[in-house]
């Protein structure tokens, strides 16, 4: 979905199209009389059905889950690439797999910006070291570090 002021919008997967977000980062839901009402989002007046984590993301409520709206903007306009089963970062022999989980993390450090543009999918250890190195290619493959 695009419209003529180059906002693109896309459905919230998982949400039988009750949710839809764009790549502004504004999240908007159905209501019962067919409206769509934003719930998040910077050009809102007012912030509904949201709060903060310990770290201040904005957390939005969907579907009765309390969602990080980053990993919600990201996950309906990128698939989650998957690392390989055979990655072993830095060589760390450990069962944890903390380490190998994918993350989102915002390339200008501003953690209240969800614009598209601003986030993309790293690994554990490159959104903790915060080197903003791109693990993954353009089609979601692991590029390595």
């Amino acid at each position: 979905m695009k419209n003529n002021n180059n906002i693109i919008w896309k459905f919230v997967p998982k949400t039988h199209k009750q949710y839809k977000v764009n790549n502004l980062g504004e999240l908007f839901h159905k209501t019962r009389a067919g409206k769509w009402r934003q719930i998040c989002g910077t050009p809102a007046g007012k912030i509904h059905n949201t709060k903060y984590g310990e770290q201040r993301y904005t957390q939005v409520l969907i579907n009765g889950k309390f969602r990080y709206l980053h990993r919600v903007v990201l996950e309906s306009f990128v698939k989650q690439p998957t690392l390989p089963k055979n990655v072993d970062i830095l060589h760390l022999k450990t069962n944890s797999k903390h380490f190998c989980t994918i993350q989102v993390d915002h390339k200008n450090n501003d953690i209240t910006d969800n614009r598209l543009e601003n986030l993309h999918w790293v690994s554990w250890l490159t959104n903790n070291l915060n080197t903003h190195h791109e693990d993954f290619d353009v089609n979601g493959n692991w590029k390595g570090l």
